[in-house]
């Protein structure tokens, strides 16, 4: 007769699931595995990350907007001294 475990024994028997979920989401995964709503425990632990990546997905362009404009202007300054460096040394040249 084959036996289960739970994920208690799972998540203890691998201490490297410490660096793949936070200790409130393991307390909640054996919280809702000894309760018997462990399918509600895991659907309200997805709507709060589902929360958090909308709120980071939100923010992302204001974050991304000044590394883009500072990448731009440095792309425009070197075409800009791509075209003038020539310029003025044909006038030296002169």
């Amino acid at each position: 007769m084959a036996e289960g475990n739970s994920f208690r024994k799972c998540l203890d028997l691998y201490p490297k699931t410490t660096k793949l979920f936070p200790v409130s989401v393991r307390q909640m995964i054996i919280a809702g595995e000894k309760s018997g709503h462990l399918g509600d425990a895991l659907l309200k632990v997805g709507r709060i990350y589902e929360f958090k990546v909308e709120e980071t997905a939100k923010s992302l362009p204001v974050i991304m907007e000044p590394i883009l404009l500072f990448i731009i202007g440095m792309g425009v300054a070197l075409l800009a001294l791509g075209i003038i460096m020539p310029i003025y040394k044909l006038s030296e040249v002169i």
